[in-house]
Order: C-alpha cells, then sequence, then structure tokens
C-alpha cells in the first residue's frame, strides 16, 4: 500500500457542534492536503479551547486530544473528554456568551501546533445552557403569596389516593335517604332487568306509567337546533353544556384488546414478552455469544464467534481481479457472502471457504462475518475476551490485527477491519489478514 508524504496544510470543518450528554460537545473536522486531498488514516494531535466574549479572548478551557483520521479524512472526538489543561470545562456557564472554538493542530501527531482555526459557536449547547436550570429559586411573588407555596411532595404523593375507610358525620346526611345506600345498591347502578312487571299502584298512576322503550331510545339524543328561554336554565352552570360534551355522555370502555405479548385478567395487564435466555459473554454453540436479538413472535437469535482464529495470514481468495458480484456484497449477511465466494469461478481458497470447511464444537455451519456482523463482535470484545480467556485452548481476538471480513467491496478489493480501533477498510484481495468464523442460532 503507498503512502504519500504531502505538505500538511490543513482545512477543519467543523460537521457538528451538539450537546450529547452532560459536560460534552462532539466535533468532527474532514482533514485534506495543499492539494485538497483528503488525508486518511493519520494520527493527528490536536488542542481545542473554548473563548469567551470575543475570538482573541484568553481561554477559559484548554484541553488536547490525540486523533486518527478515517478512510474519508475525518476525525472525530468529544470537548470535555480531553486532557485538560487549563480550567474545568463542567463550570463553563453558557448563558455568558458569546463562546468561540479554537483549534490547534500538530498533523505529526505531537503537540507542535503549527495551524490554527477559530469560530464562533452560533448556537448554545442546550444540554449543558439547561443545568442551569438546577439552581434557579422562585421569587414570584404571586407564587410566593399563593397557597400553592404550601404544597410539598409528600401532598403531591396523596392526590390519587382514597381513603380506605371514612365515617361521615354530616347530621344533613345522617337524616337523608342517602345514607340507607350501601355498596350493593351502587353495584346494580347501571344495571336493568330484562323484564320486569310494575306493581306499585302509585307508579301505576303516575305518568311514568306511560313511558314506553321507544321512548328511553330518544333520551341521550340531542335536538340539532334549540333555543332555551327558561330563565332558571340561563342562570345555572348547565347552559355551558355543549354539544361536544354530550357526545360523549353514554360512551365507555367496553373492552381492552390485547396486542402482541399483552394478557388482560380482570383489572390486571401481563406482558408475556420472552425474556432473554442467553447472554453476551456465554459460552454457547462451539463458542461465545457476541450479539442477541428477537424477532416479531419473540423468539431469539444471536452470533457465536469462534474459540481460535482459524488463521494469521491468508488472503481474501484466490480469484483476485474478477468481482464476485451482490451476491458477495451485503454488509449484514456473512453466511451467503461466503457461499458465493467459495461457489466464484475459477475459486481453489479463500478465507471464506476455510470458515465454511471449519467444524468445531459438535458444528459445521460456520462461515466468514460480513462487516456489520465483526462490528458487532468488536464493540462486545470486552465480554468475549474475557470468556475466552477463561477457556483452556481458546484464544482471544486479537487487538492491533486487520482481519477479513465476507463482504466484498470491488473486483480488486475485499472489506477488511482493523481489530485495534474499529475501522473497516478497503484492502486488496491479496493481503493476508487473521480469519475467525463465527456462527448464528
Amino acid at each position: 500500500m503507498k503512502k504519500y508524504l504531502l505538505p500538511f496544510l490543513l482545512s477543519a470543518i467543523i460537521d457538528s457542534v451538539c450537546a450529547q450528554s452532560p459536560d460534552v460537545i462532539s466535533y468532527q473536522a474532514v482533514m485534506r492536503n495543499t492539494s485538497n486531498q483528503l488525508i486518511p488514516n493519520k494520527l493527528m494531535g490536536i488542542q481545542i479551547s473554548v473563548i469567551q466574549g470575543t475570538a482573541g479572548g484568553a481561554a477559559l478551557y484548554t484541553e488536547t486530544h490525540k486523533a486518527t483520521s478515517n478512510v474519508n479524512g475525518l476525525i472525530t472526538l468529544e470537548i470535555g473528554k480531553g486532557v485538560a489543561v487549563t480550567g474545568e470545562f463542567s463550570k463553563i456557564d453558557w448563558s455568558k456568551g458569546p463562546y468561540f472554538l479554537k483549534t490547534e493542530t500538530d498533523p505529526s501527531g505531537g503537540n507542535n501546533y503549527t495551524i490554527t482555526g477559530n469560530s464562533q459557536l452560533l448556537s448554545v449547547p442546550y444540554a449543558l445552557h439547561a443545568k442551569t436550570a438546577e439552581n434557579i429559586k422562585e421569587n414570584d411573588p404571586v407564587f410566593n403569596a399563593s397557597v400553592a407555596k404550601g404544597i410539598s411532595s409528600a401532598d403531591t404523593a396523596r392526590w390519587n389516593k382514597k381513603l380506605g375507610n371514612y365515617t361521615e358525620t354530616d347530621p344533613l346526611f345522617n337524616q337523608s335517604v342517602a345514607k340507607g345506600i350501601s355498596k350493593a345498591d351502587t353495584a346494580k347502578w347501571n344495571k336493568m332487568l330484562s323484564s320486569y312487571t310494575e306493581t306499585d299502584p302509585i307508579f301505576g298512576q303516575s305518568v311514568a306509567k306511560g313511558i314506553s322503550k321507544a321512548d328511553t331510545a330518544y333520551w341521550n339524543s340531542k335536538l340539532d337546533s334549540y333555543a332555551e328561554t327558561d330563565p332558571v336554565f340561563d342562570a345555572s352552570v348547565a347552559k355551558k353544556i355543549t354539544a361536544n360534551d354530550t357526545a360523549r355522555w353514554g360512551k365507555k370502555q367496553n373492552k381492552l384488546i390485547a396486542g402482541n405479548g399483552i394478557t388482560i385478567n380482570k383489572d390486571t395487564i401481563h406482558s408475556t414478552a420472552v425474556k432473554s435466555k442467553r447472554y453476551i459473554g456465554e459460552r454457547f454453540g462451539g463458542g461465545v455469544i457476541f450479539h442477541l436479538w428477537q424477532d416479531s413472535l419473540g423468539v431469539e437469535h444471536g452470533l457465536i464467534v469462534g474459540l481460535t482464529d482459524l488463521s494469521t495470514g491468508m488472503v481474501w481468495s484466490n480469484v483476485q481481479s474478477t468481482s464476485v458480484g451482490s451476491v458477495a456484497q451485503s454488509s449484514w449477511d456473512g453466511s451467503n457472502n461466503s457461499i458465493a465466494i467459495a461457489a466464484q469461478s475459477g475459486h481453489t481458497s479463500s478465507a471464506a471457504n476455510t470458515c465454511l470447511n471449519w467444524s468445531s464444537g459438535g458444528y459445521s455451519d460456520w462461515f466468514l462475518p460480513s462487516v456489520d456482523m465483526m462490528t458487532q463482535l468488536w464493540q462486545n470484545r470486552f465480554n468475549v475476551n474475557m470468556t475466552l480467556s477463561r477457556i483452556s485452548g481458546a484464544t482471544q481476538v486479537p487487538i492491533g490485527v486487520n482481519f477479513w471480513t465476507s463482504t466484498e467491496l470491488s473486483a480488486t478489493n475485499g472489506c477488511g477491519y482493523t481489530f485495534g480501533s474499529g475501522y473497516a477498510l478497503n484492502y486488496g484481495k491479496g493481503n493476508l489478514f487473521y480469519v475467525r468464523a463465527i456462527r448464528s442460532f
């Protein structure tokens, strides 16, 4: 692989500056040389300063970083997580702007900063600025004079709680017919008799006797238009009842319908979602689990990495100038990628075929991981390597080496994976890289 040494006149482009979490600002920049070409895979020394008031003012906070550009010349770092030189990032009061961001770069990766940039932060990092609300004190005279000022957290905890037991001492209630109403009576209020013969002589002589089933059908029906002229009605609270209010009077929730993973038993709702039976870093299925997920039916699936490397130096394929095609270019389907590579015309050997032919732990369905699968393995390398270190005869997934993935990028290049930093890179198929097989369940 050829490297070109060019004068390092860099230009930094702030791709995004936003609050990610308290006391952190994400910063990205694209590095180019004097010919406006990207500078990929280069370690650089960077110093970041936050300046208050004017661009030429004194630094309120300064920190340093070591960052390596990716294949696109992009560097990414988090302001607030570097090595502090002066000041404390968490004590910056973002409400007292304006603020400026000064960047200084040493292209050789040291601290001899020869390239400087300065730009104003035009929008406040809201998640950081919002922290000032933690110290706001209430000084509203209207609130302080109201009854709300005396409400405590203990009071609000009781708002929706009913009394378990209460003795009525109101003399008017005790003398009224309501005193004789029991809990058993209220349980029957909304229940009608399917058939009943009235024998009360008083009812028989009243106007109520003439009310038919057809009459009751109209009770909840509203008039499309009516002008009320009753002075008693006009003076009552009922005057404010609208058609929208009456439309809801007879509506109730007939039943609840349980969705997937839910059961309903009377007043109780239960979740029946399948809980994970496996865990990341578990020795299982001939290797160690490094990824888990559930499908729409709640069935658990996962990816397992083999206990050892199958090679420390193998080409992607012996066919190195002809494309396998889209059947081997999936970023996530390592199994079908591997099968397509081994089936290519003229194929005799490859990293994928080595995995397909491997048998271990009683399983023979191993394959070369795709680039997305390798990313999942890299993200969970702590759990995986901790388990591998405890298994006799197993080897940990090494850091600082390149692995082949089964994802083809072009006729001459496959996707390699730098396991030390978690980068997927474009490499010629003839390079000698490590090979580690995986399987799924």
